[in-house]
This record gives C-alpha cells, sequence and structure tokens, in this order.
C-alpha cells in the first residue's frame, strides 16, 4: 500500500486477502471430515471417528477466522455508507 492510502483502504484489502487465503481451508476440512466419516462407516475404526472430530473443529475455527475478516472487509470498505438502497 501507499503512505497517502487511507487506513480504511489498507484495512480492506489485508481482510480481502486473508479472507481469501482462508476461505479454502474449512472447505477442505469439511470433505475431509465426510471422507473420514465413510471410512468410519466402512471400517468402524475409531481412529476415522477422532479424525473427524478435529477436522470438523479445525473448519469451525478456521471458517470463524474466515468469517470475521469478511466482516472486517465488509464494514471497512465504504460500500455500505455510500448505498442507496440496503443497508440503513
Amino acid at each position: 500500500m501507499t503512505e497517502d492510502a487511507p487506513l480504511g483502504v489498507e484495512l480492506t484489502a489485508i481482510a480481502s486477502r486473508l479472507y481469501a487465503f482462508l476461505f479454502p481451508v474449512p472447505v477442505v476440512c469439511f470433505f475431509g471430515a465426510l471422507m473420514t466419516d465413510i471410512a468410519y462407516t466402512e471400517s468402524a475404526f475409531l481412529m476415522w471417528l477422532h479424525f473427524s472430530e478435529w477436522l470438523i473443529a479445525a473448519g469451525l475455527a478456521f471458517g470463524a477466522v474466515a468469517a470475521l475478516a469478511l466482516l472486517v472487509a465488509f464494514l471497512s470498505s465504504s460500500l455500505p455508507r455510500k448505498a442507496s438502497a440496503g443497508l440503513i
């Protein structure tokens, strides 16, 4: 960023990049949990159950951080303040 850029623009850019970086992690974790659930139903080996628990927990944690980054990017952008319809 440049020195002349306002703080809101820099914050929006950083939060948008962070969101783009973090968004795929929960998707992969939840897909992995689905695969380990299928493996558990086929084998009844408890290791797969514990893998699913950890993958779901990681997906929820990274999803919460990604959602927070998206919220920061949205609230720090000028779009909500310039919109004539929608948010009041």
